[in-house]
């Protein structure tokens, strides 16, 4: 957007027509100028396009003149902590203001002991001083005069919002020479009226808030609502990796940041000082900060700085210590430092990086540290998510095999009272996986083989549901293999009835046996008494995969050894990846992006299908799974032509919908 548009916009908002008409009455030469022109200054002020550039236009906008950012981190502004700020911060922090910036949001974190508080609190007092600087801050952001203006700090409880946030920001307001602390805010008015005296800027210490001139203040707390009802124009969430909360769900936590930062994008929508900063270490690949940089990345309105020990403390460490080679890795291949040889290859850009794993250069004085204690150095030292056990799907490459069906999107017919599904689900199913028989259609692959199922109604409108059954490899291993991954979607409500004609099609339209069918509690209590009441499976039960570890730390064991086969995993691909745990929870990083609207229900299905067939033992499996190219490639003919026809020719893993079309 460009400069004119960004003042226009402004035009005939409240705040641009009173502070208009304030700047008329107190200016004389300001109000012979024609009405245009005074518009247009007065929206560039606002916008601070104009800030230092006409010194006598300002002097009606501002009491004083703003600090750069780079004559801010000076003594004058913030004391002795000018000594002790490192040269990486600084640059970050010019560049957060730098008059060109965009940034409404930035997140500081990587190792420990690197001074990020410390820099996000500058960053707010920064702010902060620019918007005490304006003649009239609520008018000039284009809020309502009588109203209060915040600023939030935030971290895991409001005592150590109070110990650790305050107490700091009262340390740095002492030590600015333009801020002066005084007893009541009736002395406020002292600083008034005379351009010298205005170049300082009383406030109050009322221990759990900060009061300023024009009803501005810094609140601290530990949820959005301990500020509830005043304009918010700054927030500092801290320490938000702990933040995760007794259901450990990562949307809890950022429930918070979101709060804050919508209050702030929508009062002040199109004002440059606004900013909120998120800090914290940074802990495993799932945990809140890896989650919020992966959203951040590419916003020209965010900026990630992620830094280790040596990059703050000791830029020169890598050049004088000389370095070696870390790998940050999965469950499957663990982090670990290189021997000397593969040191050697990686200097040379030619070790053979695993899957899902990455290398990186860690100055040799910390040796000791990577090889006695890998995962914490990870991410204490080096500031990296530390991806662990905690990752029980971190290598999916060898679970796809192309021959068989994959995941696929089935329409349920909507619910309308009294009137039954007009179509049954099954007629949805693609024609090539089936064969034809004297006694109807029968699954292509293995249909005498037992079947295990799972189903899981996450959501009104959506479900997920499995089959696999047992096959022998070549080395005689057992592999599970799944027949179907259905994902079931309505534009309402899914039709139960209609799932369970489906269901039970499977075993007498298409002549599958069930050994085992389960369910999680959802909405499946009619559905487990009616397959219980026909005899549909040999078991017929509940089972949550997500109150304990054990079905998910199963499916993970079978992954892990390379036997669960299944088609093109797609959506469910992301499901499985966003599957940790943390300690004996099972957690879920749900990616809504791209309308991707899962909620983890095709995972949980598998889980439970999976799980079911690893529970009988005595299903000892006869039929041969062969993993020769050969036959994968005769195999895969057979679906070439529906692929094409539901799919398309792309891979299609990162879709987030696909409709089936017959």
């Amino acid at each position: 957007m460009s400069d004119y548009d960004e003042v226009i916009k402004l035009y005939g908002t409240e705040g641009f027509e009173e502070l208009l008409k304030e700047v008329e009455d107190s200016n004389p030469r300001f109000n012979d100028l024609p009405l245009e022109t005074k518009k247009f200054a007065i929206g560039l002020i606002m916008t601070g396009k104009v800030l230092g550039k006409v010194p006598g236009l300002n002097l009606g906008y501002y009491t004083r003149r703003i600090p750069t950012i780079e004559e801010f981190l000076t003594a004058e502004y913030i004391g002795d902590t000018s000594q002790v700020l490192f040269g990486k911060w600084k640059d970050d922090l010019i560049k957060v203001f730098s008059p060109d910036s965009t940034i409404l949001q930035w997140s500081l974190t990587g190792a420990i002991g690197t001074g990020k508080s410390t820099v996000g609190l500058i960053a707010q007092l920064y702010n902060l001083y620019r918007i005490l600087s304006l003649r009239r801050p609520q008018l000039s952001m284009g809020s309502d005069p009588s109203k209060p203006m915040t600023l939030q700090l935030f971290t895991v409880t409001k005592e150590k919002a109070q110990a650790t946030l305050m107490d700091r920001v009262k340390l740095l307001l002492k030590q600015n020479r333009y801020c002066t602390q005084v007893q009541h805010e009736n002395q406020f008015g002292l600083y008034f009226g005379d351009p010298l005296v205005e170049q300082f800027t009383p406030w109050v210490d009322r221990g759990e808030e900060i009061i300023f001139p024009h009803s501005i203040k810094i609140v601290a707390g530990s949820q959005d609502r301990h500020a509830l009802g005043e304009d918010v124009f700054g927030g500092l969430l801290d320490e938000a990796e702990y933040r995760l909360g007794a259901q450990g769900r990562i949307d809890k936590a950022f429930s918070l940041f979101d709060n804050i930062f919508e209050r702030i994008r929508s009062r002040f929508l199109g004002v440059p000082y606004v900013l909120m900063t998120l800090i914290s270490s940074i802990s495993h690949e799932k945990g809140v900060m890896s989650t919020k940089i992966g959203q951040m990345r590419g916003d020209p309105t965010c900026r990630v700085s992620q830094y280790a020990i040596w990059e703050t403390k000791f830029p020169e460490a890598l050049k004088e210590d000389g370095h070696i080679w870390v790998v940050r890795g999965t469950q499957r291949h663990p982090s670990r430092v290189l021997d000397p040889e593969e040191c050697l290859l990686a200097d040379k850009g030619k070790f053979d990086i695993p899957p899902g794993c990455e290398v990186f250069k860690v100055p040799k004085r910390y040796q000791k540290d990577f090889e006695l204690r890998t995962e914490s150095s990870l991410m204490n030292l080096a500031g990296k998510a530390s991806m662990g056990q905690e990752i029980p799907f971190d290598d999916l490459t060898r679970v796809e095999d192309k021959s068989l069906c994959p995941v696929l999107h089935l329409q349920a017919p909507l619910t309308l009272p009294g009137r039954p599904a007009t179509k049954p689900i099954r007629e949805q199913l693609p024609k090539n996986l089936f064969i034809a028989t004297p006694n109807g259609l029968r699954f292509r692959r293995y249909p005498g083989a037992a079947r295990y199922g799972g189903w899981d109604g996450a959501a009104v409108s959506t479900a997920g549901f499995a089959v696999v059954h047992k096959e022998l490899n070549q080395t005689g291993r057992v592999m599970y293999v799944a027949d179907l991954l259905l994902k079931i979607t309505s534009v309402n409500r899914v039709n139960l009835e209609a799932v369970k004609e489906f269901i039970i099609d499977l075993r007498d339209v298409y002549g599958l046996s069930f050994h085992t069918f389960t369910a999680d509690q959802y909405q499946s209590e009619q559905l487990l008494q009616k397959l219980t009441s026909i005899g549909f499976a040999q078991n017929v039960k509940l089972l949550s995969v997500v109150k304990t570890r054990n079905p998910y730390d199963t499916l993970s064991t079978v992954v892990a050894q390379d036997c669960l086969k299944t088609g093109q995993l797609r959506d469910l691909w992301q499901e499985l990846e966003g599957v940790y745990f943390e300690k004996d929870k099972v957690m879920r990083q749900y990616n809504t992006s791209d309308n991707n609207t899962s909620h983890g229900d095709l995972a949980d299905a598998l889980c439970q299908a999976v799980y079911n067939a690893v529970q009988n033992p005595f299903d000892i499996p006869t039929n041969m799974y062969i993993e020769s190219e050969e036959h994968k490639k005769a195999l895969s003919k057979t679906w070439v032509g529906d692929f094409k026809q539901i799919y398309g020719e792309h891979d299609g893993r990162n879709d987030s919908r696909v409709s089936l079309i017959h």
